[in-house]
């Protein structure tokens, strides 16, 4: 602050020029102290009280955030849906033995947290400590102000990255005492029954019943009418919340839940405490309601889907992807409510971070305004959500390049081990095989590469990586084959997919998420699924699953009961 005054150069350069005499070291020191003492009088007559100025402004932002017009302005797009019924759950005494199952689900291994005791030795001495962990537990419940040794936490930070240069390159993670993670497990349990009732569609983050696949799916339908003919100006933009769990203001945490019709509350977010991503979440549901009554206000903004159901954005907790349209000054609109939603929340799109993606066909001039307007950079497909590539076209084999390359570093990691045979089936089995797993759940990969990472397996099973070059004494078909038949019941990557799209299918058929309710919008109007013909048009998600529906369609049939419901 100093520095940057137009006046500071001249009083240094004042102070410094009168001579002390002395040794050179002797004189330097002596003119730093008369500097200091100068600079302490001009700081005080140019900058007045800086303690006074900065408890002023502290109080300012203090009073900005119990600004009650400011906070509920948005806060009145969350309803109460809480019924009595809700309410009286939430309240609920836990038994003996939810308390004891809820200490069995820990993992045994977990790091201690400041008083030093494991989850491992609640679980190995829960026959001397039962009764009294209980009663400790009831007095919570009865309203017992928590004591300090329940609530202390230690302070951990994680890399996030390889080369760490400052604070951001680190992820910060509260070590919870057991006795403390018990009462949040306790009460997450209670409150994540009711979160789907809660809880917007578009939210799949830490709800019952929602997962992630479904929101990648969706996704990439929506990626699908990124160039369709009447969607020229649709624009997705991918939205990254800089340290989003560590910003998340604790007053609008409070107000969201009184809003929502939860009890009040009186603590904030720690990352590692097992009630953080549940709050998390339902203090993130102002920004999918206000998302939601916003793209219905302005309807210019919604995102051209071929009359099918509008979708505003999809969220996983803090990861946030937005699905719009519009000219300047829709696109305007949208960025000032994010900017309120910034001001109420504590939270901050890191603007370097985030970007938007368009059809590749989108003239220049309207990307220019996009960056002009937003802030965010243009990334071109395919991009990465979730984890997962989003993509448009044909299935391209370099989206999975990745994934081998991560294969083949992890295998490079064992080169120097002596394994046996039996080691290495493990590792396969235990391993290596559940590295592509999760893209496989809403990716099928072309044949070519599931055959390219299958013979990286079986290289490795016979001893032939790295720099070691082996006799390879069997096909891996053969190696797949049940032990019963000689093999040694490794899963071969064809089956595993199979398996997943078998499952997707009895998913869209059998659950009322947000992606089926989609995929049934925009393909099945006035069919039935089971009948419906993709059309030239259609996204290859949708070609996929009727191509696999002709299998699992003669293994769904109803299941009469005794007819004894009424309604």
């Amino acid at each position: 602050m100093w520095t940057k005054h137009h006046d500071f150069r001249n009083c240094v350069s004042s102070s410094w020029q009168y001579p002390i005499h002395g040794t050179g070291m002797f004189n330097f020191q002596q003119k730093l102290y008369r500097l200091k003492a100068t600079l302490k009088t001009w700081n005080f007559e140019v900058f007045e009280n800086i303690f006074q100025n900065i408890c002023k402004a502290e109080q300012k932002a203090k009073d900005c955030e119990n600004n009650e017009e400011v906070s509920y302005d948005l806060l009145h797009w969350v309803p109460n849906l809480l019924s009595e019924e809700d309410l009286q759950h939430l309240s609920i005494i836990p038994k003996l033995e939810e308390v004891k199952a809820v200490v069995f689900d820990m993992c045994p291994d977990s790091t201690a947290g400041p008083d030093g005791f494991t989850s491992h030795f609640y679980q190995s001495c829960w026959d001397i400590i039962a009764n009294d962990l209980f009663e400790a537990v009831l007095d919570f419940f009865r309203g017992t102000p928590l004591p300090k040794n329940f609530t202390t936490a230690t302070i951990v930070l994680i890399p996030k990255t390889e080369s760490l240069h400052n604070w951001k390159d680190f992820r910060p993670i509260s070590l919870c005492n057991v006795s403390g993670k018990i009462l949040s497990k306790i009460m997450n349990h209670q409150v994540v029954v009711i979160l789907p009732k809660v809880i917007s569609p578009s939210q799949s983050g830490f709800v019952q019943g929602r997962m992630i696949a479904d929101n990648i799916l969706l996704a990439q339908e929506l990626v699908h009418c990124l160039g369709a003919n009447g969607s020229k100006n649709n624009t997705i933009f991918k939205l990254d919340m800089a340290k989003a769990y560590d910003r998340l203001d604790w007053n609008f945490v409070y107000r969201v839940l009184n809003r929502a019709g939860f009890f009040k509350s009186t603590r904030g977010l720690r990352q590692g405490d097992p009630l953080s991503p549940t709050l998390f979440i339902l203090a993130a549901e102002c920004l999918s309601r206000g998302l939601d009554n916003l793209f219905e206000q302005q309807p210019r903004l919604n995102y051209f889907t071929r009359g099918s159901l509008k979708i505003s954005h999809l969220a996983f907790a803090d990861d946030v992807i937005i699905f719009s349209k519009g000219t300047r000054k829709e696109l305007k609109i949208l960025m000032d409510f994010l900017h309120h939603y910034e001001v109420i929340s504590g939270h901050r799109i890191n603007k370097e971070k985030s970007s938007f993606t368009v059809d590749k066909r989108t003239p220049n001039l309207r990307i220019q305004c996009i960056q002009h307007v937003t802030g965010f950079r243009l990334k071109h497909l395919p991009i990465i959500y979730l984890g997962a590539p989003l993509f448009k076209g044909n299935k391209k084999g370099v989206l999975f390049d990745e994934l081998v390359q991560k294969i083949k570093n992890r295998i490079s990691g064992w080169e120097k081990a002596l394994l046996s045979h039996g080691g290495r089936l493990q590792l396969i089995k235990s391993v290596l095989s559940a590295m592509p797993t999760y893209l496989l759940q809403t990716l099928k990969p072309p044949k070519y590469i599931t055959e390219r990472i299958e013979r990286t397996f079986n290289k490795f099973f016979w001893g032939s990586f790295g720099n070691q070059k082996r006799m390879i004494w069997s096909s891996w078909e053969a190696v797949c084959y049940p032990t019963e038949e000689g093999g040694f019941g490794v899963r071969k990557l064809d089956d595993v997919i199979e398996a997943f799209q078998h499952k997707l299918w009895w998913r869209f058929r059998n659950q009322q998420s947000l992606w089926s309710q989609f995929l049934l919008d925009k393909n099945c109007k006035g069919t039935h699924p089971v009948i419906a013909k993709p059309s030239y048009i259609a996204s290859a998600n949708w070609k996929r699953l009727c191509h696999y529906r002709e299998k699992v369609e003669p293994h769904i049939f109803w299941s009469l009961g005794k007819g004894d419901l009424s309604f």
